[in-house]
């Protein structure tokens, strides 16, 4: 066997020798035989090389005397129809593989540190001297070559912890290489390392601008990007491992990204088991997509979006609204979106017939608008996390701003345990039917060996093969079990007592934290996505240097991060866990005080977002009274919304938790307004008359006409089933209980009606009733006007005297 080590030093070895510079002959007939392709080097050629002055037979002779040497030392050396073939295929021939082969990352980056044959000058004549210089140029050329494609593939494939030190490398050979420069300060901003990264690209700046000022152009964009663009929530965590095992999906979603950076609209659902690295996958495109210039708005749902649309599409609207672009999407829009999650007083009147599909349509359009005007600058992703949780109406917004967006760069990113029940639900004419799903499989056991050696090179621990082998077929290929498994067996874990399961293992992590700690953690669990270090020493109405100090121990165990003043579990495995660990009690205290302290939030704020997480922190803690105001309230603003069945549903909540036939009776008016919006006529009957019975039962005095009886006649007329009671009608009109303006849209209805029967005296019974309700002024004439001609052939007598 025969080793070249020419990188870092100068020797040839072979079992029986040590092939030296000294031995200038046969080193320099050995280094022409190993760098030359598989199929050997020209006798003739090495002959001129080395005995430039021995002509013919005398130089053929002296190569092979030399030959015959090396056969001695080890070296299995042929000539083979004129030409030296080195005949051993176990031969290890560094300048060899790096010519020829395809070494890999971690050989580049050795090589790239080493200098290629150092304080090697030989004597054996120009001819030789000046193949060897070709020779180094070769190599230098060669190596750089081969660490920038390694430089680009690691970026591709969302290495990010490995391009650092391969553009490391490239750059001890090429101080100034332009993508070297540019990915290790990619590479360093990922790490925290933001002023490193800005230093080192205004140095190459200066570098660069004194040959060719047009070169510092791509400096300064990056620079520009890692300043603004790559904020903390993009930077590498502490406990996050090399990004391995995942190359087919991550090719797939570059693929859809690179699309996205040519101008198409993109939809795919990233599906797979808890802990299968879903979020992590979606991470490393979103942090490519930041690096790429692409603009990002991520949020991850909490329980209250499975109720409610609206805290998903207020959050993602305000992050949108601070993104580069926005203010590029005109003034109305802007205005819409920023007034989403603020409470506005909607009649049920105002939202009647049609005007409801106008409303959704702003919705969607306001949204569209924006998305568009950000995706004018640059690409756009919107990532959402644990989507599975997701409100129907949520995915029918988003498919139908992708239907509106037209060729924009713009990337739906949904990450879901599994694929949510709503997905396919808006037809093959939607966008819904271009959605790509990806499913993550567990990883092969080869995949599961390259993560954990990753990790233990990482952390700078060993695990043993063995070991290795054992935590693979424990974890079945999960990320997320595998890189605890690894945490326990590296630091100090006995390995046959390591826990069957992975919420074994997170439980004998959470056992043992200090009491403090495991509040703080069962608080965060609580408020998922809401939690914040603010929101929870409010809940806890803890001491700050408490709750610092175990935020730390929290953090140190890897249970928590952090970014800004946002705190969150690790993983939602990490979030079950905490709250099946403490006593129920504590739980839905947790919930009760996490309710209170989002309303208050709310409530100062005019603001909804945080609704329907309120319902269910309130529904959790056993508030019910406190849950049913805030079902009212979120009905209420989503009646506002357009959004009629999902106000519906809102209100059924409500009646749930209803304590008494008052409380019931004003979420059946919620529901009567809800599906009359809906267009749900006949269910906006049944829903009157069971009212009606509620309010004959409470309050026996009361006439029981109101603007839900309206709402009712009006459903009767555009139902094909029925037609409005006109004696009813009747009724209400006369009724001086009621305020003008009921009265009045009464006696418009009756009016209608009259004109579809064909009823004279009914019309002009309507008209003379609206008459006495009006001022009399221009103003009610006009009204008078617009109303009655348009129903009726012939205007009632008297109308132009009005």
């Amino acid at each position: 066997m025969l080793r070249a080590l020419t990188f870092g030093q100068c020797a040839f070895e072979t079992p029986v020798a040590r092939i030296a510079p000294d031995s200038e002959v046969h080193f320099g007939l050995l280094l022409s035989i190993v760098s030359a392709p598989a199929d050997g080097v020209a006798r003739d050629e090495v002959v001129s090389r080395l005995w430039p002055r021995a002509a013919g037979e005398d130089g053929r002779h002296c190569l092979r005397q030399a030959m015959y040497r090396l056969r001695q030392l080890g070296v299995s050396v042929q000539l083979n129809a004129g030409r030296i073939v080195l005949h051993d295929a176990r031969s290890a021939l560094d300048v060899h593989s790096l010519l020829y082969g395809t070494p890999t990352q971690a050989e580049l980056v050795r090589l790239g540190a080493m200098s290629f044959l150092p304080s090697y000058e030989p004597s054996l004549g120009e001819p030789f001297d000046h193949w060897l210089e070709t020779l180094r140029e070769r190599v230098a050329m060669r190596l750089c070559r081969a660490l920038a494609d390694e430089v680009a593939s690691t970026r591709s494939r969302g290495r990010f912890h490995d391009m650092g030190h391969v553009a490391r490398a490239l750059l001890v050979l090429d101080p100034l290489n332009e993508l070297a420069t540019m990915v290790l300060a990619e590479s360093l901003a990922l790490q925290g390392s933001k002023v490193e990264a800005l230093r080192l690209l205004e140095e190459y700046e200066v570098e660069v601008g004194a040959v060719n000022r047009n070169l510092q152009l791509p400096a300064r964009v990056l620079r520009r990007r890692v300043a603004e663009v790559l904020d903390d929530g993009l930077q590498l965590r502490q406990f996050e491992v090399p990004f391995v095992g995942r190359e087919r999906e991550f090719c797939a979603l570059r693929t859809l990204w690179r699309d996205v950076r040519g101008g198409h609209a993109r939809a795919v659902i990233v599906s797979g088991e808890a802990g299968i690295g879903k979020s992590r996958l979606a991470g490393e495109l979103v942090r490519l997509a930041a690096l790429d210039g692409g603009r990002v708005a991520r949020y991850t749902t909490s329980a209250g979006d499975s109720f409610t649309p609206i805290s998903t599409l207020v959050s993602v609207g305000q992050q949108l609204l601070t993104l580069p672009g926005a203010l590029g999407c005109a003034a109305e829009q802007l205005s819409y979106i920023r007034r989403l999650g603020t409470p506005e007083s909607v009649s049920a009147w105002s939202v009647a017939g049609m005007a409801a599909d106008v409303l959704y349509a702003q919705l969607v359009h306001a949204f569209a608008e924006l998305v568009s005007a950000i995706a004018e600058e640059a690409p756009l992703i919107i990532s959402v996390d644990d989507a599975e949780r997701l409100h129907p109406t949520t995915w029918r917004v988003l498919v139908d701003i992708w239907d509106r967006v037209g060729r924009r760069g713009v990337l739906f990113l949904l990450a879901a345990r599994r694929l949510p029940p709503w997905f396919g639900s808006l037809g093959t004419r939607s966008c819904e039917r271009l959605t790509q799903h990806l499913p993550i499989a567990a990883f092969s056991r080869e995949e599961s060996h390259e993560f954990v050696h990753a990790w233990s090179a990482q952390n700078r621990t060993t695990v043993s093969d063995g070991m290795v082998a054992l935590l693979a077929s424990i974890s079945r290929g999960n990320p997320f079990y595998l890189t605890e498994l690894a945490a326990h067996v590296g630091h100090g874990g006995d390995p046959d007592q390591t826990p069957s399961t992975i919420l074994d293992l997170i439980g004998a992590q959470c056992r043992v934290l200090s009491k403090e700690a495991h509040r703080v953690l069962v608080v965060i669990a609580v408020l998922e996505s809401r939690a914040t270090t603010a929101r929870v020493t409010r809940v806890l109405e803890q001491p700050a240097s408490d709750f610092m100090a175990a935020l730390d121990e929290l953090e140190e165990a890897g249970l928590v991060t952090t970014q800004g003043p946002a705190v969150r579990v690790r993983h939602r495995l990490v979030d079950e866990v905490a709250r099946s660990l403490a006593m129920p009690s504590v739980v839905d205290f947790a919930h009760g005080r996490a309710a209170a302290v989002l309303e208050s939030e709310a409530d100062a704020t005019l603001s909804v977002e945080l609704l329907g997480d309120c319902v269910t922190h309130w529904e959790r803690a056993g508030e019910t009274r406190r849950a049913y105001e805030a079902a009212m309230k979120l009905g209420y603003r989503l009646v506002g919304l357009g959004m009629g069945e999902e106000a519906e549903r809102a209100f059924v909540r409500a009646e749930g938790l209803c304590d008494g036939p008052e409380e019931r009776a004003l979420s059946l008016k919620g529901r009567i307004v809800a599906t009359f919006l809906a267009g749900r006529w006949a269910d906006v009957g049944v829903l009157a008359s069971e009212r009606t019975c509620i309010l004959s039962t409470t309050a026996p005095s009361s006439s029981g006409f109101d603007e839900m009886e309206l709402l009712a006649a009006e459903a009767r007329l555009f139902s094909a089933d029925s037609a409005p009671n006109t004696n009813r009608l009747s009724e209400i009109i006369e009724s001086t209980s009621l305020s003008p303006r009921t009265r009045l849209r009464a006696a418009v209805l009756l009016a209608i009606l009259a004109d579809n029967l064909f009823d004279v005296p009914l019309l002009k019974h309507a008209f003379e009733a609206s008459s006495e309700l009006l001022t009399g002024s221009e103003a009610d004439a006009a009204v008078l006007q617009l109303i009655f001609p348009q129903h009726t052939r012939r205007p009632p007598e008297g109308l132009h005297n009005t």
